[in-house]
């Protein structure tokens, strides 16, 4: 089974399922230790940092999977970048604020997502209008 899907991004083994992981992590019955003052083996080892996580050794496909999720998260940032900077230009020759612009964005895509977005912010605001009105 391929781990990286088609466009990228990670397909993770029955092992690492969210919901096999959720039934892993459940708690178990903590019964009380007696310590007699003295340090345990695992305490010394965690307070000197002798002691690490193991995780087997990267495959050159997981290598490859784990620099292709990098490589995707750069890419995001950088057009989030651009689309702050696009944001920007047209908020400015427009004459209104970013966040103007960026809230009737929101609401164009909510209204073309689902629809009724615009009808319920117009509700909204007829309710605000009561109150100070």
């Amino acid at each position: 089974m391929s781990r990286v899907g088609a466009i990228g991004t990670a397909v993770w083994p029955q092992a690492c399922n969210p919901q096999t992981l959720k039934k892993q992590r459940q708690k178990k019955p903590v019964t009380p230790q007696k310590h007699d003052g003295a340090r345990s083996a695992h305490a010394e080892n965690s307070a000197s940092g002798t002691e690490f996580a193991s995780f087997r050794a990267l495959s050159e496909h997981d290598r490859q999977a784990i620099n292709g999720i990098i490589q995707g998260k750069d890419r995001i940032k950088l057009a989030q970048a651009q689309l702050r900077e696009d944001v920007k230009v047209v908020a400015e020759r427009l004459g209104m604020k970013t966040s103007e612009l960026n809230r009737i964005v929101r609401l164009a895509m909510q209204e073309q997502e689902r629809g009724n977005a615009l009808l319920h912010e117009k509700a909204l605001i007829e309710v605000a209008e009561q109150l100070v009105g």
